[in-house]
């Protein structure tokens, strides 16, 4: 799901931010006291998806069966339904349909991402054709599927744990019926522009709900804490068919962007590491992270990846501005002899607290440039960074997406273009 998000609605739609929290809220608590009032007294069955489909069924039945409640959520269900002229029960379908048909190209891993006729495509060195995928492509093409998205992270709500199995139940079913209800507020919205009736026709309910779910519970990651040891790439929601470890447990393989499978490169996304990713590239690459023995080998390699060059060109850029200014006044800056720059040099460094490198780390003085393939990239589910970690918090690459979305007012291509990996051996 996570590589069909869009950041448009965050600052487009009203509906989003103007987020109706406290009619949320009310929908959360109303769902979660008629679940309560049904099984009171009871010890309730085990959560699972069918249980819990039965169980939204039944709380949106209830829900919708008052036309005059002023939440407005609800009353816009029945607006739209009224506008329709069909029921808001329907209205809920219509909107599940859409999204289900806007999300199955991605969740069944279509390579033509719903392609129709006349769209461009792309045919790789191995034969394999695919939709050529582009931004405004995937924005345009699972619009609908992004909406519901939207509202899977938007009402993402980390309760206490609950310690009694009834009150877990009850809420796992409030916060996954109030997600479903939200979305189909934003989706809604959108019918009189959609083939809703075609929707309805060829998807089932069941199927859409179903699918729908499970979506909303790999967001939130429910459930995940409990996992022991998550299989690789889950995070991403690669399955088993995707990526995986070999028999030895030693390698960590994918056929993702290519036929059959290979060892997953050192800057693959797929590819954890003790830390930061960062910990990927700066270390000594003649050695293993975790040596088994002391080691003598003489040489070291640290590999830097370019987005370093990015980090600092603000930095860089801010020093040639003063350096600018200073050069449009009338005065002399005084140029320091060969030892007294060196001496400033060391003097500065130890100012730092931490010793200068003697040698700049630029293209110019590596030892050899790398351009690694990022074909896989562009390939599902690889195309976005994760938006939550295992536990359901928001990363710190996806907040970084997103306040750069925020700035640009645009969606900021998360693949850097031209990535290179400068080679230093001392």
């Amino acid at each position: 799901m996570d590589s069909l998000f869009s950041f448009t609605p965050l600052y487009e739609s009203a509906d989003v931010m103007q987020m109706p929290i406290e009619d949320i809220e009310e929908i959360r608590v109303r769902i979660l006291n008629i679940f309560l009032a049904r099984h009171k007294g009871k010890r309730p069955p085990y959560p699972s998806l069918s249980r819990v489909i039965v169980e939204v069924i039944e709380a949106l039945r209830v829900l919708l069966e008052d036309k005059e409640s002023p939440n407005t959520l609800l009353k816009r269900l029945h607006d739209v339904g009224h506008e329709l002229h069909i029921h808001p029960r329907t209205v809920v379908q219509a909107a599940l349909s859409t999204w289900y048909r806007s999300a199955i190209p991605a969740v069944s891993r279509d390579p033509l991402h719903g392609h129709r006729d006349g769209e461009p495509l792309h045919e790789d060195q191995n034969g394999n054709v695919s939709a050529v995928w582009n931004r405004e492509y995937a924005r345009r093409k699972h619009k609908i599927a992004n909406l519901g998205i939207v509202a899977m992270l938007m009402t993402i709500e980390r309760w206490q744990p609950e310690n009694h199995p009834l009150l877990e139940a009850g809420s796992l079913i409030s916060r996954t019926t109030t997600t479903l209800i939200y979305a189909c507020f934003l989706i809604s919205a959108q019918l009189s522009d959609e083939a809703w009736k075609d929707a309805n026709k060829i998807v089932r309910p069941h199927e859409a709900l179903r699918l729908f779910i499970k979506s909303s519970w790999a967001v939130s990651r429910e459930g995940f804490a409990k996992m022991d040891c998550p299989t690789p790439g889950i995070q991403y929601g690669a399955t088993l068919d995707e990526a995986r470890l070999t028999m030895d447990c030693k390698q960590l393989i994918t056929n993702i962007g290519q036929r059959g499978w290979s060892v997953a490169p050192l800057d693959h996304p797929l590819r954890m590491v003790p830390g930061s990713a960062w910990n990927k590239f700066l270390r000594n690459h003649f050695e293993p992270i975790f040596p088994e023995s002391p080691t003598e080998t003489p040489r070291f390699q640290v590999k830097i990846p370019s987005t370093v060059l990015e980090i600092l060109a603000p930095i860089e850029l801010f020093y040639q501005q003063l350096q600018n200014r200073f050069d449009s006044t009338d005065e002399r800056i005084r140029i320091l002899a060969p030892e007294d720059a060196a001496a400033q040099y060391v003097a500065f460094s130890e100012a730092t607290g931490s010793p200068y490198p003697g040698f700049e780390l630029s293209e110019n003085n590596a030892t050899s440039i790398e351009t690694p393939s990022q074909d896989y990239l562009y390939r599902l589910p690889l195309i976005r960074m994760p938006m939550t970690d295992l536990r359901g918090h928001l990363t710190f690459p996806f907040m970084n997406a997103l306040i750069r979305a925020f700035d640009t007012q645009d969606d900021v291509d998360e693949v850097v273009q031209q990535f290179r990996l400068l080679c230093f051996e001392p």
